[in-house]
């Protein structure tokens, strides 16, 4: 026969299993937004954080700064600035309620080149930011 054998994985990938609805079989379903916390974790009282954007940049004079918008979702803007920046998870979504509270908020500073280099990455994905230099 011709026909390959049904392996395991290929019994799991049915329409279904990839997010297709029943009815239709060619469109995906959508899903629900995860939620947050309410509340957000203090990352100074946590022991186990570790600043580590002074520390790689010891020549810091130039501040990177995140602004509020109404176009992006807060999740979005914390996705960003864990994969542009490298914060992790929980400073990254720390910084973004700061924005979204205060209308701007530091994301860290650096030295020159590498504060333009995020910013850069950072408007090209939509993110209203800029960098200034620090007193």
């Amino acid at each position: 026969s011709l026909l390959r054998p049904q392996t395991a994985l290929h019994a799991t990938l049915t329409p279904n299993a990839l997010g297709y609805s029943e009815p239709s079989m060619n469109a995906p379903s959508i899903l629900d937004r995860p939620t947050l916390p309410t509340t957000l974790p203090s990352i100074e009282s946590d022991p186990t954080h570790q600043d580590y954007s002074e520390q790689q940049h010891p020549n810091s004079d130039w501040i990177l700064r995140i602004y509020n918008d109404n176009i992006n979702t807060r999740e979005y803007v914390a996705v960003c600035l864990v994969q542009v920046v490298g914060l992790c998870e929980s400073r990254a979504y720390y910084t973004m309620q700061d924005a979204h509270d205060n209308g701007i908020a530091k994301v860290g500073e650096y030295n020159q080149e590498v504060a333009e280099c995020y910013e850069e990455q950072l408007v090209e994905r939509g993110i209203m930011c800029d960098v200034v230099a620090s007193e």
